[in-house]
């Protein structure tokens, strides 16, 4: 989609990604206000441009007044999309807290995550072509267990986009929002 939209339309995947972050922004607080005024609103990024998704859609949070934001990168920084990269620094900019995990989450993110009100999972997008595993089936783990709402953004981390097939540890997601 992206090349057709770069050849064809001339939108480039950085405005992709930021209408990708703004619209499911407003979704979400379409959705779940006042729950997410409340509670605490959880966007866990994995490496790739889904991950940049997250983080656009964190800071739209914040600009539609949602303060209780924590974001978590699971990921090396050196290893992340050029484009995530770019949006990882805009988010820390606009001052939300965004922690990067990269081996094992702490006793903390733990808890944030289990006592979440809304999960955003922005992991993996329609690209995952091999079964989750390590940090990030942890994190699938800890979401699940979860009694939070989860989102996913493009489609929940784990399954396949060709099949539909779990590839090993896969979100248990209460909605996705899907672009194209």
């Amino acid at each position: 989609i992206e090349s057709v939209s770069e050849s064809k339309y001339d939108l480039s995947p950085e405005i992709l990604m930021e209408n990708a972050g703004a619209l499911s922004a407003r979704e979400i607080q379409m959705t779940f206000l006042p729950e997410i005024s409340k509670g605490q609103v959880i966007i866990i990024c994995g490496p790739g441009n889904n991950g940049g998704d997250g983080l656009v859609t964190a800071r739209h949070l914040l600009g539609l007044g949602i303060k209780n934001i924590l974001v978590y990168l699971i990921l090396d920084l050196n290893k992340q999309s050029a484009l995530g990269q770019k949006q990882f620094l805009r988010t820390k900019a606009q001052g939300v807290q965004v922690f990067e995990v990269n081996q094992k989450l702490d006793p903390t993110a733990e808890q944030n995550i289990s006592q979440a009100t809304l999960i955003v999972d922005a992991l993996f997008g329609i690209g995952l072509n091999k079964p989750t595993g390590g940090i990030y089936a942890e994190v699938i783990s800890h979401i699940n267990s979860s009694e939070a709402s989860v989102v996913s953004l493009d489609i929940p981390t784990g399954l396949s986009a060709m099949t539909g097939i779990a590839l090993g540890f896969a979100v248990q997601a209460n909605m996705t929002l899907t672009y194209g």
